[in-house]
């Protein structure tokens, strides 16, 4: 299976004129991306246009439509929801490593431990 999907090195006003389209003339269903709709999150430009793209793709690539929407989208056979997915859990888990190595920092070197406390072994 293949994908349409927003091409990352295209600039966001171009993008949001393929989205325009896509989601107006272009006929894709962007009712999806709506505010409490399934589809809303993530709530990015490219992740929006991508949906869009992928869905006028689907609906209209055996009537020879194409992904291209002047440049701003490519195909891909990767399943873009797995690898949004896997971009979250990893940015999740970048934020959580930081966060802690944040708080062992604030504890070793704004709150040293008095000497008093250190135990010395003999």
């Amino acid at each position: 299976m293949e994908w349409c999907i927003a091409d990352g090195q295209t600039p966001d006003d171009e993008l949001q004129m393929a989205l325009d389209w896509a989601c107006g003339k272009g006929g894709a269903d962007c009712n999806k991306l709506q505010a409490k709709q399934p589809c809303y999150f993530p709530n990015t430009l490219r992740d929006h246009a991508s949906y869009a793209f992928n869905d006028y793709y689907q609906k209209f690539k055996h009537q020879g439509a194409t992904c291209y929407f002047h440049a701003a989208a490519m195909i891909t056979d990767l399943d873009p929801s797995k690898i949004t997915i896997s971009n979250k859990l990893i940015s999740s888990a970048y934020i959580y490593i930081i966060a802690i190595l944040s708080l062992i920092y604030i504890y070793i070197y704004i709150f040293p431990i008095p000497n008093r406390y250190i135990v010395s072994v003999i």
